[in-house]
C-alpha cells in the first residue's frame, strides 16, 4: 500500500520545507480561539473548510473507549453516514488515529480497509486523514476526500496545521 499512499508524521512535519509557508485565513484563526465548546469549533470548521480546501467531502471523528471513531461533522459527500461508528481496526481512519500520522491515500480503489471501501462507493477516489493531535494525546482526526484528482504535498501539511490547531482548540475544553 505504500506506494499508493502519502504520510507525515508529527516529526516530519516540523521539518518540512513546506511548514514555514502555511498560510490560514487570519478570521479562521480568531473565530478558532474564541470556540469554548466543542459545537463552536465543529462550527468554525464547518464554515471555513470548504473554503481552504478543493474537496467534495469533509469530516471530523473523535475516538471513542470502546475501539471505535464517532464520525461528528460531516461537509459534503455522505458516503460514510455520521451515525455508524468506525472501529480503530480495518479502517484508513482507524489507523491514523493509532499511528498519530498523517496519511493521504491517492486511489482508494487499491485500499481493502472498510472506510475506503465506503468512500469508493460514494464516489470518493482519494482521501486524507491526519490525527488532531495536543501533545501526547490524540483526540480523533480531520478527513477529506475528493471525487477527482490527489492530494499535495502543500495540501497535506495544511492539513496537518489545522489539524494541530484543532487539537489545540479540543484541549483547552472542558465539556469534550
Amino acid at each position: 500500500m505504500l506506494e499508493n499512499e502519502y504520510t507525515l508524521s508529527r516529526e516530519c512535519f516540523a521539518d518540512h520545507s513546506l511548514y514555514k509557508r502555511v498560510s490560514l485565513p487570519p478570521q479562521f484563526i480568531i473565530e478558532l480561539t474564541y470556540a469554548h465548546k466543542r459545537i463552536d469549533i465543529l462550527q468554525v470548521v464547518a464554515r471555513w473548510l470548504p473554503h481552504m480546501f478543493n474537496w467534495d467531502r469533509a469530516s471530523i471523528a473523535f475516538g471513542l473507549q470502546s475501539g471505535y471513531l464517532s464520525l461528528v461533522s460531516v461537509i459534503g459527500n455522505k458516503a460514510i453516514p455520521a451515525k455508524i461508528p468506525l472501529p480503530v481496526d480495518f479502517t484508513l481512519v482507524g489507523r491514523v488515529f493509532k499511528s498519530q500520522t498523517l496519511i493521504a491515500c491517492h486511489q482508494l480503489s487499491l485500499s481493502e480497509e472498510h472506510d475506503c471501501r465506503m468512500l469508493v462507493e460514494g464516489g470518493i477516489v482519494t482521501c486524507m486523514d491526519a490525527p488532531i493531535l495536543y501533545n501526547e494525546h490524540c483526540f480523533g482526526t480531520i478527513n477529506v476526500g475528493r471525487s477527482a484528482g490527489q492530494f499535495t504535498q502543500e495540501e497535506a501539511v495544511q492539513l496537518f496545521c489545522i489539524a494541530s490547531m484543532l487539537g489545540l482548540a479540543f484541549s483547552s475544553l472542558k465539556d469534550s
